[in-house]
Parts: C-alpha cells; structure tokens; sequence
C-alpha cells in the first residue's frame, strides 16, 4: 500500500509522476482518490480538464479497482484541480 499526495497545478496533470520515478508503470489493484480540498476536481485521462472527467466533489472519493482480466496502470490516470490543493491516493499494489 502506497499513500500519495499530489499538489494541483491548475493543468491536467499525470499521476504517476508523484507516485513513483524513474519507473515508468506502477500497477495497482486498487486506487482510491480522495479530495479534501474546498474545489472539486476532476479525473480521467490524458483528455481530462476543468469540465471533462469524472468529478471529485469536495471531501468526495472514488475507488478505482480494474477487473480481475485487466491490470491498470498509473500512467493511464490525470488530474485537474485549482492551484495548491491536494488529491490524496492510497494504491493497493
């Protein structure tokens, strides 16, 4: 298990660029992404922005746990949020 926090940038940004490096991939079994932040947020791909993604109100979560064919990978996640506040992620892997 890995607890991770990443700092909004106002710009989508990857995930797994907080969570670990140099490594390339990290693949997890489960993610949850929790916003304690006043703003919501907003999660997806490379593609997410300001009014694309799935929405993480404030103090809402989400629970992420690929199928038991298919493994996902870090990468694959970004986030957007207003400068300076905080996405916290607990991966199981």
């Amino acid at each position: 298990m890995r607890l991770i926090q990443v700092t909004m940038t106002g710009s989508p940004i990857p995930i797994m660029p907080a969570v670990v490096a140099p490594t390339p991939t990290l693949h997890f079994s489960s993610v949850t992404l929790q916003n304690n932040a006043a703003a919501q947020m907003r999660w997806g791909d490379s593609t997410v922005t300001a009014t694309r993604g799935i929405v993480l109100s404030p103090g809402g979560s989400y629970t992420l746990t690929p199928s038991l064919m298919y493994t996902s990978d870090m990468y694959e996640l970004y986030v957007v949020g207003t400068i300076g506040n905080v996405l916290d992620i607990v991966v199981f892997d």
